[in-house]
């Protein structure tokens, strides 16, 4: 971790983790999340489709989605990026809104950071819920499938660039 990204204190009864090493250096891993046409192609489990509806990769900036189901259903979606740091960390979260603006419910403020490994990448998250009840219902919606499919999605297609 470099001086610039955040750290925010670990709590095993609110947080959840999941980390992989991706075969392929920050950068390109970066790519991913920094060019929409890459993103829409991994951020959601197949065959749930990502479209971007606005992005703005920086502190401050609008990180808005709609997930539309296999039934063609689209459930619209939007955050704020807090921390940006290109290459190294993207913290975002639904408790606010483009501009820092607050939203009316707030569900998770999710850490990543792209750390260098010998093999490439260890992509590491940690999503920050605000009670436990919500992290254990986080993981009945299925963090730990959903999550792992995305990252290997990712994975599969960074590895390929």
């Amino acid at each position: 971790m470099t001086p610039n990204t955040i750290n925010a204190a670990h709590d095993d009864l609110r947080d959840l983790y999941i980390s992989r090493v991706i075969k392929a250096p920050p950068e390109v891993v970066w790519r991913a999340w920094a060019e929409v046409e890459l993103f829409e192609k991994w951020w959601t489990p197949k065959p749930i489709v990502t479209k971007v509806s606005q992005m703005r990769l920086e502190a401050g900036g609008v990180f808005g989605t709609d997930i539309v189901m296999p039934n063609g259903d689209a459930h619209p979606s939007v955050g704020c990026f807090l921390q940006v740091i290109p290459n190294q960390q993207i913290i975002f979260t639904d408790a606010l809104s483009g501009g820092f603006r607050p939203t009316k419910t707030a569900f998770m403020t999710v850490i990543i950071d792209f750390n260098p490994h010998p093999e490439g990448c260890e992509y590491a998250v940690r999503v920050m819920h605000q009670s436990e009840e919500d992290k254990h219902r986080h993981k009945e919606m299925g963090f730990d499938e959903g999550w792992a499919t995305t990252i290997a999605q990712l994975a599969d297609l960074v590895e390929a660039l």
